[in-house]
């Protein structure tokens, strides 16, 4: 079996192994939900400290 890192290996995959700061997690995928409303062009921006989570809940929401 190939090395894994660590952090690979234990990643969350769905959001209910997510654990984080449920408000903002509900606030990003509200702003999903909506984001085909409107017309233009859209941005998001996950910002914060290193190791919060931050490219973990772009994959999942990916998926």
């Amino acid at each position: 079996m190939p090395d894994v890192p660590w952090v690979e290996k234990y990643r969350p995959r769905t959001l209910e192994e997510y654990v984080g700061n449920r408000e903002a997690v509900d606030r990003v995928i509200r702003w999903l939900k909506n984001w085909g409303f409107g017309g233009g062009k859209k941005a998001a921006l996950l910002y914060g400290p290193p190791g919060v989570g931050k490219t973990t809940l772009a994959l999942i929401l990916a998926r």
